[in-house]
């Protein structure tokens, strides 16, 4: 499971969902799908295979199962990079 990390807070913006660190400054800008997972993990608290189902459900002509998998991983590892989510155990 996942957290936004202490300093983080979000809001959505016409299809986008905007992440700003108050510690720093700097702001982050989710396209629409990484905006859905980030809901569907941080928001909802939703384990990471029902955010993928989400993700591959909802979007038109989405790749192949482990390619969501995949570049979901690769966000998520992003966002850890940047202190901005926190895994919980």
């Amino acid at each position: 499971m996942y957290t936004a990390a202490e300093d983080i807070v979000w809001k959505t913006k016409k299809d986008m969902l905007i992440l700003l660190n108050t510690k720093t400054g700097h702001y982050f800008t989710l396209n629409p799908i990484a905006g859905l997972l980030w809901n569907k993990l941080v928001v909802e608290n939703n384990p990471f295979d029902d955010a993928v189902q989400t993700i591959i459900h909802e979007c038109k002509n989405a790749p192949k199962k482990e390619d969501v998998i995949s570049d979901c991983n690769e966000i998520i590892e992003n966002w850890k990079n940047e202190n901005l989510i926190l895994v919980k155990n």
